[in-house]
């Protein structure tokens, strides 16, 4: 769907300029809604059933990889990132 769609003249019912009336944003969404609906369907027609793991994974393996001091390290710094990705205080 093109973007000029929404800002035709020749569509009357359609007011651009006024409050809660389409924008470009709305296409925008709705292509990526309908993009986004095509790559599940993708996904769950492609996609082969995976096999059974060996054992279950319990809800502390996680923690015990932390272990890894190359997953540790990559964790600390993930965290610390997000953190000061924050605006400053006025």
């Amino acid at each position: 769907m093109p973007i000029a769609f929404f800002s035709s003249p020749n569509l009357s019912w359609v007011n651009v300029n006024a409050p809660g009336g389409a924008s470009c944003a709305d296409a925008y969404f709705l292509i990526t809604a309908a993009l986004m609906a095509v790559g599940f369907l993708a996904v769950t027609a492609f996609l082969q059933e995976q096999p059974k793991p060996a054992r279950k994974t319990s809800l502390l393996d996680p923690v015990r990889a932390l272990g890894h001091r190359g997953l540790a390290s990559t964790a600390a710094a993930a965290f610390f990132y997000g953190s000061s990705s924050r605006p400053p205080r006025r």
